[in-house]
């Protein structure tokens, strides 16, 4: 997910959170994830490329200039998280109504 806003999984967790959900999101330190990602690599790897994938998540700047693809498909929406994250929590509010 990317776009002109930079979020983080931790933003986007804590914006899914305030969209209605009981569960508080919960933060795992980046050190705790390298860890992870280095002591769970020989037993189970998957956890591991899991821990590095959130690591590299959260650590990287997710925006993007969406020019070049606004040129080539001029119909195709931009959605920003907080928009699908809203949508979302309007539905669901709909739906328990």
């Amino acid at each position: 997910m990317g776009g002109p806003e930079n979020m983080t999984m931790t933003s986007l967790a804590s914006a899914v959170q305030r969209a209605g959900p009981d569960v508080a999101p919960r933060h795992v330190p980046p050190s705790a994830l390298q860890a992870m990602s280095l002591v769970f690599r020989p037993f189970w790897a998957e956890r591991a490329r899991q821990a590095a994938a959130a690591l590299v998540l959260d650590t990287i700047d997710m925006r993007f200039d969406p020019a070049a693809i606004r040129a080539r498909y001029p119909d195709l929406p931009l959605t920003s998280p907080s928009d699908v994250i809203a949508r979302i929590a309007r539905e669901k509010d709909q739906a328990g109504a």
